[in-house]
């Protein structure tokens, strides 16, 4: 929903470009506001677009603690020891530079633990290692931010490593994890709706035309995931393999072809139910009509 750098330089916007960062500093603001006097953190969880510094340092300062993929090569210190009395000079801001992430994934004195997780991005009962500290990050004389990291290895060698940061220090390494997994439910639903509903390709001219269109979409896709459900307590909802790509978990196509099939069954019914002479006929067909539902779908 962020307008692109076009919308602003061809006179529609203010003549000021925005950046995406612009905006989510704005949502900030108001949910500090909204969430002030909550007895609970709240956790902001993003890719690696939001790997940005002014980001987390707003959520540091609003108490809206950020869980985001940081780059392996982020610039990361130790904590600085405490000045010894009577010490010349002045208290040292950062510590040593701490290990780079990609150096650690081969260290053997860095120390890995094993867990398990339930549900990882469409595999169940996965294994993961993961290491964890606290740090500074460090971007300059004023820039310094304490956060918390949690690098992830899949010992199988499928998953890319990944390096997790969040401005929360005291939350648990394995509930970062499980934070930033959940999302992934939500990406795959904008993903699926984009794909297959046109939520990005509407072919409204009007802007309040596309802001009614949008949301009747995500329903559509509701409404659609709540009808297979039904499909699938009875069997009814199958995955459907091409000679091209073979598919082993359930997605939307499947869904959305499921229920087509059904909605178009039950109209076809509707329509042919006095004329039982032509049941033969249709049983012939029955291939071409599981073909067409397939590629409508």
């Amino acid at each position: 929903l962020c307008p692109s750098k076009g919308y602003f330089t061809e006179g529609r916007g203010s003549g000021v470009t925005k950046k995406l960062t612009d905006y989510i500093l704005a949502t900030m603001s108001c949910l500090a506001r909204w969430l002030r006097g909550l007895d609970r953190k709240v956790y902001l969880v993003g890719d690696g677009a939001y790997f940005v510094f002014d980001l987390l340092k707003k959520g540091h300062e609003e108490q809206l603690h950020w869980i985001v993929r940081g780059r392996m090569d982020a610039l990361l210190y130790h904590f600085p020891s405490p000045k010894k009395p009577g010490t010349p000079g002045v208290q040292a801001k950062v510590g040593k530079p701490l290990l780079k992430m990609n150096k650690r994934l081969t260290d053997k004195r860095v120390k890995w633990q094993e867990v398990t997780f339930a549900e990882w991005y469409g595999e169940t009962n996965k294994k993961m290692y993961y290491s964890t500290g606290k740090s500074i990050w460090y971007k300059g004389r004023h820039y310094r931010l304490p956060v918390q990291w949690v690098l992830l290895k899949d010992p199988e060698g499928k998953a890319k490593p990944t390096l997790l940061i969040t401005t929360c220090l005291d939350i648990e390494p394995k509930q970062i994890i499980l934070n930033f997994v959940a999302r992934w439910q939500i990406e795959v639903t904008f993903a699926e709706v984009r794909r297959h509903l046109g939520i990005e390709t509407q072919r409204q001219w009007s802007d309040l035309a596309i802001e009614r269109t949008t949301p009747l979409l995500m329903g559509l896709f509701s409404v659609c995931c709540l009808l297979a459900k039904e499909l699938h307590a009875t069997g009814q909802l199958k995955v459907q393999a091409t000679a091209w790509y073979a598919k082993k978990h359930i997605t939307f196509s499947d869904v959305l072809l499921a229920v087509r099939r059904r909605c178009w069954q039950e109209r076809e019914r509707s329509i042919f139910r006095q004329k039982t002479d032509l049941e033969h006929y249709r049983l012939k067909l029955a291939y071409l009509w599981d073909d067409f539902w397939t590629a409508a779908a």
